[in-house]
């Protein structure tokens, strides 16, 4: 395992970012500072932790969703922030971080809603399993109410996984669908779709789940319900190319009801590659009053 977290790179984010070294104290450090490529940056040397501190402002909130194509009115009459924004943020953060990364599972789970223009707090324990495995162990609160938890996985490759889209095949209005979505996030779109120095321009993964929200949003209006679970899995390799017509399609299907819970199977496509499939739990506010974040 070889990765470097440049402080160039913790200072493209626009939230405070903090890195926090459990062994820090004694000589097995995870966090070595050196001199790399950028400059100063923190060689990875085993589990650590990132924790960020930030308010979602409402004008952030609706570039998200306009990027994601959720329409749900409570983003944008609202205060209510995007359940989709509140698991992306954790997951493009690592993909801007370590772009060899790739996202193979991402697990959330939704306590409370968050609302636009308040402090939230967000902790990843970072820790790694023999030489490519990757867990992120995710927990996000807002004024001392815990709002998601989760655990996104992957696996590091040797290299930057980049897809092979040439310049005149790159989609422009879906590059820059997914640049807002980055500053949105108040992340650098260029972390990820320049890493390296080099184009890459492959969807990021943490963008591919945000869009099954907005779809069940325009597909399942007259449900209602808020997201309470979001469980998607993603196979290994390049991530589909930011190419084509349009955005990759999102399919959805309804499980079997419970008593106050709607499953939704719901899988992407970009042409015939599957590129992310999983299930959203939703919870049914005309059975009691919801708890969760806000479906969409």
């Amino acid at each position: 395992m070889r990765l470097l977290i440049s402080n160039r790179t913790l200072n493209s984010f626009g939230d405070l970012v903090l890195l926090r070294d459990p062994r820090g104290r004694s000589v097995y450090r995870s966090l070595l500072p050196v001199s790399g490529p950028e400059g100063p940056a923190f060689a990875v040397t085993g589990s650590f932790a990132l924790h960020q501190v930030f308010e979602v402002e409402k004008e952030d909130g609706i570039a998200f969703v306009d990027a994601t194509g959720d329409t749900n009115p409570i983003h944008r009459q609202g205060d209510v922030v995007a359940g989709a924004m509140t698991a992306a943020r954790a997951a493009a953060g690592l993909e801007a971080l370590f772009p060899a990364l790739g996202i193979t599972r991402l697990n959330i789970k939704f306590r409370a809603v968050a609302a636009y223009g308040r402090r939230m707090r967000q902790q990843l324990a970072v820790s790694f399993r023999g030489g490519e495995d990757f867990e992120a162990r995710l927990r996000i609160e807002q004024e001392g109410r815990d709002v998601a938890e989760g655990v996104i996985a992957g696996k590091i490759a040797p290299e930057i996984q980049r897809p092979n889209v040439g310049k005149w095949r790159v989609n422009k209005a879906e590059l820059r669908r997914v640049e807002q979505f980055f500053r949105a996030l108040k992340i650098a779109p260029d972390l990820y779709l320049r890493a390296g120095g080099e184009p890459n321009l492959g969807y990021p993964r943490a963008f591919l789940a945000s869009l099954p929200s907005g779809e069940m949003v325009r597909r399942l209006s007259g449900e209602g319900g808020f997201l309470t679970n979001l469980d998607l899995t993603f196979p290994e390799g390049a991530a589909p190319g930011i190419a084509g017509a349009g955005l990759p399609e999102v399919g959805l299907k309804q499980a079997k009801a419970r008593p106050s819970f709607a499953k939704v199977l719901t899988w992407i496509m970009s042409g015939v590659e599957e590129c992310c499939k999983g299930f959203a739990l939703v919870f049914r506010p005309d059975v009691r009053e919801p708890a969760g974040s806000a479906a969409g």
